[in-house]
């Protein structure tokens, strides 16, 4: 068969990792590797190695980990041709669609996506928006920063309204987000609406609600990403995290049948001194699946100030360096603060407020899910007039490193450049978005550490 060249994945870089397509079956027979797909109803015959081949794609793997064994298998590793036409023969079953790409591990967010976002902060441009659009759960996750609220959720046509007022701003990126968004009767709706809107749709849920016609719907809607929380790799620990029996069974159904019908998976796990142990089965099971994954270990207090989720945060350093190593790649850190103090005209602190908002479910506007300064609220007055007038958001915006007045001697950030401050946590912890406080300090000492080892 004729080679097509490494194949190119979206971000730029040759796809590492494939798995065989659902719909593709095969046996040997004799010398001969019969396979049908049966979702184009096609049939296919190869020579007797083929079959050694896909073998290999069963479950998720990469093209390097393949031709190894296949050159081990054959004692091939001698011909200097064998890896060329392997690869070649790899991206012509990629073609067609007998192998799927499978994104092991890969970071949902890449060197363009960032370049875009950080363009956007810095000409102000409002690019993306999060809608929580209830406070109810189904679940009680012990860390979850969420206060149960008796406040009246935005209505369909509240809720459309602010959809219509985001197009107008032109902004493309849209998360939906709670509570638990599946709770909502009317989401369907909104993802309807949001879609013929063209925004660009990102889904946080837990999964557990998800029925089958919800998942055909989304993937009808070519969302971005559908973004799963999912604490430990051990059901019992999983659902001792959720306070729902039963949870980890639910979600890892839900993501399994996404997968399969081609949606786009992000499994978010928060780590805590629990589940400190659980970072290589998590991985694992990403790997398993083929889906991206993203690990924070950050735990904040609740929206009311109660303190007490911070007790379940990791306990030593230690504990917090082991966690950071197994999942390098993979860590989800606040962008942080970065700059130089010594320059005259300041830095701004992070995006909030500058390319993003967040429109809570009784309407009210922060500049992040993370920062609870309260804005205004779209049901008095214009989401356009918020972003554009608003007392508080215009004083945010003016504030920069200086403001940080506890921070400007600190010699980490002038040796990493980087910081792990969020001045969200900051708010939660002290009361002041510029306070420092301990968590921030620690975690970047120990991103310090690590990049210098």
């Amino acid at each position: 068969m004729q080679g097509y060249g490494a194949k190119k994945d979206a971000y730029g870089g040759a796809v590492m990792a494939y798995k065989l397509s659902e719909s593709v079956f095969y046996r040997l027979y004799g010398n001969q590797t019969t396979l049908y797909d049966t979702l184009i109803r096609k049939v296919y015959i190869f020579n007797e190695t083929v079959k050694d081949l896909l073998d290999c794609f069963v479950e998720t793997a990469e093209v390097a980990e393949v031709i190894s064994k296949l050159k081990t298998l054959y004692d091939c590793a001698d011909i200097p041709s064998f890896e060329e036409d392997l690869n070649n023969f790899i991206s012509q079953l990629a073609e067609l669609k007998i192998l799927r790409e499978a994104f092991k591990h890969k970071q949902v967010y890449d060197s363009l996506v960032g370049a875009i976002a950080n363009n956007m902060i810095a000409s102000g441009t409002l690019y993306s928006a999060m809608l929580e659009l209830c406070f109810r759960c189904n679940e009680s996750c012990r860390h979850c920063y969420v206060v149960e609220n008796k406040n009246a959720e935005l209505t369909t046509s509240e809720v459309f309204k602010v959809l219509d007022e985001l197009y107008r701003l032109n902004v493309l990126e849209i998360t939906f987000t709670g509570g638990e968004v599946f709770l909502r009767e009317d989401f369907g709706e909104i993802l309807d609406y949001a879609y013929k809107k063209r925004f660009c749709i990102n889904i946080f849920t837990n999964a557990t609600l998800i029925s089958d016609s919800d998942l055909i719907k989304l993937a009808s809607l070519h969302i971005k990403s559908l973004s799963v929380s999912l604490y430990s790799h051990i059901p019992k620990k999983h659902d001792y995290i959720t306070r729902l029996k039963g949870s980890f069974e639910k979600t890892m159904n839900a993501m399994r049948k996404a997968l399969a019908l081609g949606l786009s998976v992000n499994i978010k796990s928060t780590i805590m001194d629990y589940t400190k142990d659980d970072v290589s089965g998590l991985l694992d099971i990403a790997e398993s699946l083929g889906a991206t994954i993203q690990v924070a270990v950050t735990v904040n207090p609740k929206d009311d100030g109660n303190l007490s989720p911070l007790d379940l945060r990791i306990k030593t350093e230690e504990d917090y360096k082991k966690v950071i190593k197994t999942a390098v790649g993979k860590m989800e850190f606040c962008a942080g603060i970065a700059g130089d103090f010594k320059n005259t005209s300041g830095n701004q602190i992070c995006g909030a407020g500058h390319s993003m908002v967040c429109i809570a479910p009784d309407g009210e506007v922060y500049p992040c899910n993370a920062l609870r300064i309260s804005l205004g609220n779209i049901k008095n007055e214009a989401l356009e007039n918020i972003w554009q007038k608003s007392p508080e958001l215009l004083k945010w915006r003016k504030a920069t490193l200086h403001d940080l007045s506890e921070c400007k001697d600190c010699e980490l950030l002038e040796k990493l450049g980087v910081c792990s401050f969020c001045p969200g946590s900051a708010l939660q912890e002290k009361g002041s978005p510029f306070a420092k406080y301990d968590e921030a300090c620690k975690m970047t000492a120990i991103r310090g550490q690590l990049a210098k080892s």
